[in-house]
């Protein structure tokens, strides 16, 4: 089947029986400033696998905002999908070029519109792989500090420039260090600065041909696209996340309908998850849960700032959770290194993490934080 086909059949279901708002263009937002809030909506309904929320979300944004739009879903891809569906990532990182846009359009006979219905369709319906995100976001939040890590990564990035026979094992026992490495490799090869200030390294192209040497064959033509189009910190995380599969090989499953807390809607279909800690209103809210609660369980006592340590470990119960995600035990544990660092390390929390999600999971709190979210995106408005 042609992608002018493909494109047909996905647009053929009439829009407004499955977007709540109307007519997709037609919806822009009455505050801009929101526009964050609604990002984050589609976002996660993106992960769930939850079409009609993604494309009321997804329609709002695009008539407020087309280029944040074009750049929010090529973030979604690789954050949320990537290898899931390399086709659909390569076509959302494209989209953040208007001579793509317009070439596409030319092309398949169809509006800018139309393409965003398209690309929403394809990616929330798409098999889900954080992989990207679970090794930028570690390496980002503990970057390199001694001096000692600085040369011995700059030393090897000079050998594998000529010669050598570096790959990677990976196992369960020196997964984040072997991620680490590969990671930071591939930053230094693109010649991005990472953390190194005056030591930045120019790009280096033989380096960087050793390390897609080691990563999937069929991954390249995404990988190159990731290295080109640097939006975000996880495109160089590409290359270590395409190693990794390269060794699993087909060993992955397909997790199916995971426990989601029922979302609640705050206002015209948006979701209360949109609410989460990068948001005003997010904040609002867990800050009162925080102070309405902390005395009922002291475990919530053990974090230096409750909108982050809070914010932080709602993110992994319920933003980061995707359906059908693809799953293997060195994936899961990726997942379990991003979960840890990010909420000892942003989070700021040093307690225990599986009694603070015990807490969050209880009925009566996830209750009263759907209420407080619905009541602070009203004050805030």
């Amino acid at each position: 089947m042609t992608e002018p086909e493909q494109l047909s059949m996905q647009l053929s279901a009439p829009t407004k029986t499955i977007n709540p708002v109307g007519d997709f263009q037609n919806t822009p937002l009455k505050n801009p400033n929101n526009k964050w809030m609604v990002r984050s909506a589609l976002q996660k309904a993106v992960r769930r696998r939850d079409l009609p929320t993604a494309l009321n979300t997804g329609g709002r944004l695009f008539a407020t905002d087309e280029a944040y739009f074009w750049k929010s879903m090529a973030i979604i891809a690789i954050e949320d999908v990537a290898f899931g569906d390399t086709e659909g990532s390569i076509i959302a990182l494209r989209s953040t070029r208007k001579t793509y846009l317009k070439s596409r359009a030319i092309t398949l006979g169809v509006t800018n519109a139309d393409m965003a219905i398209h690309l929403i369709t394809r990616l929330t319906l798409a098999i889900k792989t954080r992989i990207c995100c679970e090794i930028a976001l570690p390496n980002d939040l503990t970057p390199m500090v001694s001096s000692e890590e600085k040369e011995t990564t700059l030393a090897l990035l000079k050998e594998i420039s000529t010669d050598t026979e570096l790959t990677f094992d990976f196992t369960l026992k020196d997964l984040r260090e072997d991620l680490t490495l590969a990671y930071r490799l591939t930053v230094l090869a693109n010649g991005k600065a990472y953390d190194l200030k005056e030591e930045r390294p120019l790009k280096n192209l033989k380096a960087l041909n050793h390390l897609l040497d080691l990563c999937r064959p069929e991954d390249l033509e995404l990988l190159n696209e990731c290295l080109s189009t640097p939006i975000d910190s996880m495109m160089a995380a590409a290359i270590p996340a395409s190693m990794l599969l390269r060794q699993i090989g087909d060993d992955i499953t397909i997790q199916k309908d995971p426990e989601f807390a029922p979302p609640v809607e705050v206002f015209k279909g948006l979701p209360d998850y949109a609410l989460d800690m990068h948001t005003r209103a997010g904040k609002m809210a867990i800050n009162t849960l925080y102070h309405q609660h902390k005395e009922e369980y002291p475990v919530l006592q053990d974090m230096g700032k409750p909108s982050s340590g809070l914010g932080a470990v709602l993110f992994v119960l319920e933003g980061g959770v995707c359906d059908q995600r693809m799953r293997n035990p060195l994936l899961d544990g990726a997942k379990l290194w991003q979960d840890e660092t990010f909420i000892k390390s942003y989070g700021q929390y040093s307690g225990d993490v599986e009694a603070l999600y015990t807490v969050i999971k209880q009925p009566h709190v996830q209750k009263k934080l759907a209420n407080l979210r619905a009541w602070a995106f009203h004050k805030e408005s």
